[in-house]
């Protein structure tokens, strides 16, 4: 006997708010089959005759659940839906996912509305998804070298943490991607049309100050913290000010001393 749809959705509420209070740490084990029926709801795709899951129960409450035995093969991860799935101990593979056939995507491997930050993603074979956009992956281990190598379109996604370095990545073409300590080599071309006329100039200044790009190199330069940035300027100043007394002081100093001669 499985629970109806109303026990499901009472249930979900209740667990959740439940599992913000355990333990860091741990991992309880629900009956394989409910936590299943609380995670998806199973969906018909009749284009493509096909069945498939939508994650429909997700948050930062699923850490405290083990979730190493369930599948999350034919998860749509393009729906609309937002899926949280951080530091989570699922075994997820993108390369046996649904992926909507839909005028919105025109048949491309959509991963859309996810975050992920602190699971590990190193065998999800990531590559072989077609767009990344409004996800988060920091600290995950994924592989995206490939799809920087692929031209993958990105928008709106977080790669902190990701091992990205020796990996040439021009930013006119990744101008809503966080790069932060990805050791990436990134390359920026101001004489581009797009960055000279089009929003991207805008958006480069914007991610700048917000420390999209430290830890990794522009054009060969090492991009270092905001803070970092202000604390050796800081220090640049207070030597500039020591430099300036200094010099008046002895300006001073010589003029006194030129003035009490004649006198």
């Amino acid at each position: 006997m499985k629970l109806n749809k109303k026990s499901l959705i009472e249930l979900r509420s209740r667990l959740a708010n439940e599992l913000l209070s355990v333990e860091e740490g741990t991992k309880i084990q629900l009956e394989k089959d409910l936590l299943e029926g609380l995670l998806f709801v199973k969906k018909y795709d009749e284009a493509s005759n096909r069945h498939y899951k939508s994650l429909v129960w997700s948050g930062l409450f699923l850490q405290f659940l083990d979730l190493s035995e369930i599948s999350f093969d034919d998860v749509d991860w393009s729906d609309k839906n937002v899926k949280l799935l951080e530091n989570v101990n699922a075994r997820i593979d993108f390369s046996k996912g649904y992926y909507s056939s839909s005028a919105m995507y025109q048949g491309k491997k959509v991963i859309n509305n996810c975050r992920f930050d602190g699971t590990d993603l190193s065998n999800s074979n990531i590559e072989y998804v077609d767009m990344i956009s409004s996800s988060s992956f920091k600290a995950t281990n994924a592989n995206m070298k490939d799809l920087f190598e692929k031209k993958i379109p990105m928008s709106s996604v977080e790669l902190n943490g990701i091992d990205l370095a020796g990996q040439k990545i021009d930013l006119i073409d990744y101008p809503y991607v966080c790069f932060t300590d990805t050791k990436a080599d990134l390359l920026l071309d101001p004489n581009n049309e797009r960055f000279q006329y089009g929003h991207e100039k805008k958006v480069y200044g914007m991610n700048y100050g917000k420390d999209f790009y430290a830890g990794c190199t522009i054009n060969g330069t090492r991009v270092f913290y905001k803070q970092q940035r202000i604390n050796m300027a800081s220090i640049r100043y207070s030597g500039y000010e020591a430099y300036e007394r200094s010099v008046v002081n002895s300006t001073l100093g010589l003029i006194k001393r030129h003035k009490k001669g004649l006198n």
